[in-house]
């Protein structure tokens, strides 16, 4: 079994394409299955609500991410709902369940191991790396200020950018003192996509593949693109999305810096106490951390997590006291 996670915008869908070309692995779309620690500890008591996705009764996603519950009927993975039910019903743990679950798409594509490949893996990389020592967890990571700004040009403001990244490493970077822990660069991935491949396939112990980093004929015509992203992930490996950060207005970048240098992460939330600031954080990722005085833009900051706040509200995430994933300092 393999997880990739990380924060989103980092380039896991572009390392995912690549890997389901590999003649062994299988990965389907994204289901957030691992996401939800409880599912693991007390699978007789939640998995009755594994498809519910509502607000009150979906299984509520940790910290900064959000979303209610799984993607699980997905045509990648070859279950209708009907046949889902039926599964959940009738595995007795945890452990049946994803045997079984998984069973179905490996035998349809002829894969013997499978991948799953939702970014927020990274929240529970911890806590199930601990329960499956035989599980590979990678973590997909890209320079901090390029990831937001990615996702700046996403939609999402700069106080939301920040805390995204911030906490989705902080979190997986608290797995690295598994043996499953594997640390993967995006800037690797294209511009050295063949040794980066090459390095993780064997951290993986699968042989290479020659044929790995070529998009078929079908994966050309596939066009995913999300807003803000400057490649399709199923086409070719490009590199301009490096240094993304630069490319933004002077006045942009600012803010983005300051948002880094004004977030802590709730110590609620926090898994290493060394990884709570955004200096701790990229400096164990290892990048260039640029300070910002952003005293100028408290106002504006705190007007961004106001909004968040509650955005969360509404969706009934914990946003009391002492209970907001991230605070100004």
């Amino acid at each position: 079994m393999i997880l990739t996670g990380g924060s989103p915008s980092t380039g896991s869908s572009l390392l995912v394409n690549i890997l389901n070309r590999h003649p062994e692995i299988f990965a389907g779309s994204e289901t957030y299955l691992f996401v939800h620690r409880e599912l693991q500890q007390n699978w007789a008591k939640y998995k009755g609500r594994l498809l519910k996705t509502g607000k009150i009764k979906g299984l509520k996603s940790p910290a900064w991410f959000m979303f209610n519950g799984v993607l699980l009927d997905n045509p990648d993975y070859g279950w209708s709902r009907p046949e889902l039910k039926k599964l959940i019903t009738g595995s007795k743990t945890y452990d049946d369940f994803l045997r079984d679950f998984f069973a179905k798409p490996l035998h349809a594509n002829g894969k013997s191991i499978w991948l799953e490949k939702s970014p927020a893996n990274s929240y529970n990389f911890t806590f199930f790396g601990e329960q499956y020592p035989q599980a590979k967890l990678i973590q997909v990571a890209r320079n901090p200020y390029d990831t937001a700004a990615s996702l700046l040009r996403r939609g999402h403001d700069a106080w939301f950018a920040a805390g995204r990244c911030l906490f989705a490493n902080a979190r997986a970077l608290s797995a690295a003192h598994l043996p499953g822990y594997y640390r993967l660069s995006y800037e690797g991935l294209t511009q050295n996509p063949a040794r980066t491949v090459a390095d993780l396939l064997d951290f993986l112990q699968l042989p290479t593949e020659v044929n790995l980093l070529e998009p078929s004929a079908a994966e050309r015509e596939k066009v995913v693109q999300m807003p803000g992203w400057q490649h399709n992930e199923h086409g070719k490996i490009g590199r301009s999305s490096v240094g993304r950060f630069q490319k933004l207005k002077p006045a942009e970048q600012q803010l983005l810096r300051a948002a880094f240098s004004a977030f802590a992460l709730n110590e609620k939330y926090v898994l290493n106490p060394d990884l709570r600031r955004a200096e701790q954080i990229f400096a164990a990722l290892g990048y260039d951390y640029q300070p910002e005085n952003h005293k100028p833009f408290k106002e504006q900051l705190h007007e961004m997590r106001a909004k968040d706040m509650l955005r969360r509200t509404v969706k009934l995430y914990p946003t009391g006291v002492g209970r907001y994933p991230g605070d100004i300092v």
